[in-house]
């Protein structure tokens, strides 16, 4: 099955086509040259079938040497004529102006085109045959050499316009699964925010339940009722994430979350038993969606890791209204850390990154942890 599928198309290579050519070539022009008559001219011999025939034979490399063959052609097309055989014209050149023109050699088709068409009006002109006569084999010869070369042209054109639609094509399917990957890598980090967050409230408040459910039945019950509230928002969220991914949709998630929410989250980080100080300066503004949604990202995956992994006692956020940029600090008194690690702190680079701001990340001289991330103040559309 290799074999055949490997030889089936030996007949489209271009070596087995420019055979083909070169033969049929051969044998039209050993043709014309037995048929052709013209008084006073030299009768046709051994030289001139070898002049036609060698014409022939150098079209074998017209596709690696066009201008040399094209030269060639016109050279031995003009010694045949030189020897006054009978003539047969231009129809010689007419394989070697094609594939001149096709491969976009546009000087040297112009040059050979007017030299030819020169070369015979000034033969015609020395010898003794009506003015007019000489004129309409002139006009005939050029309307058949300029018919060969717009041919070429529009073939050269035909193969550009493929090739283009083709790289089009390409760079089409590249930026469709660039955008499937980013798209892939958004939803990624909304579910990833939207578990970790409800699971280290609902681990927090599920510790203080057991832990206060026989001496303070009220906090026990308060502590449920932070569970049911998260759990219920992040269903909220999950199903608007999976609906994204069932329709394939490219729209923003929704509900969105925002700046605007972000007491309630400290608040109900508060109600786990972490003490978290919320400062906000500077002048409020409504946002772009993206700045909003990122900067809540942002504190939201921030005071998730200071629940489940820093050990801290207390933790501040900082929200900074600047005039061209939005700063959102979280810092807590914990353990710390290096700060490389993490799907959390990965996703939260990749959020401020593409909306074009900057985060830094890493534990701080008192030995608590940092998160720091500047976003440009871009106004809501």
């Amino acid at each position: 099955m290799e074999i055949a599928s490997e030889t089936a198309g030996w007949w489209r290579r271009p070596i087995v086509v420019d055979i083909v050519a070169v033969a049929i070539l051969a044998a039209v022009l050993a043709v014309l040259v037995t048929v052709a008559s013209e008084p006073g001219s030299r009768p046709v011999d051994l030289a001139a079938y070898l002049v036609v025939g060698a014409l022939a034979l150098t079209q074998l490399f017209r596709r690696r040497y066009p201008v040399q063959v094209l030269i060639i052609s016109v050279a031995l097309n003009f010694v045949y004529h030189a020897l006054n055989y009978p003539a047969i014209g231009n129809f010689p050149l007419a394989l070697p102006l094609f594939t001149a023109a096709l491969l976009g050699h546009n000087i040297a088709v112009v040059v050979t085109v007017f030299s030819s068409v020169g070369t015979l009006a000034w033969m015609l002109a020395g010898e003794s045959q009506p003015l007019l006569l000489s004129l309409s084999i002139v006009v005939r010869e050029a309307a058949i050499m300029v018919a060969v070369i717009t041919a070429g042209f529009a073939m050269r054109n035909r193969r550009l316009l493929a090739a283009e639609t083709r790289e089009r094509l390409r760079l089409a399917r590249i930026e469709q699964e660039s955008h499937a990957v980013s798209e892939r890598m958004r939803i990624a980090r909304e579910l990833h925010d939207i578990v970790a967050h409800t699971v280290a409230v609902i681990g927090v408040q599920a510790r203080v339940a057991a832990d206060t459910i026989d001496d303070n039945p009220a906090q026990a019950r308060a502590a449920l009722d932070v569970i049911s509230t998260a759990t219920r928002e992040a269903t909220t969220e999950l199903r608007a994430t999976i609906e994204v991914l069932r329709e394939g949709q490219d729209a923003p998630l929704s509900p969105t979350p925002s700046i605007s929410q972000v007491p309630a989250l400290v608040d109900s980080v508060e109600a786990g038993g972490l003490p978290v100080e919320l400062r906000v300066s500077g002048e409020r503004r409504r946002l772009a969606g993206s700045v909003e949604l990122t900067a809540y990202r942002v504190i939201q995956e921030s005071l998730t890791n200071v629940v489940r992994h820093s050990r801290a006692d207390r933790a501040e956020v900082e929200i900074a209204y600047q005039p061209h940029k939005l700063i959102v600090t979280v810092t807590d008194d914990g353990v710390g850390g290096s700060g490389d690690g993490g799907f959390g702190i990965q996703g939260m680079k990749e959020r401020v990154n593409a909306a074009g701001g900057t985060i830094a990340a890493g534990p701080t001289e008192n030995g608590g942890f940092q998160v720091r991330a500047e976003l440009p103040m871009l106004g809501a559309p």
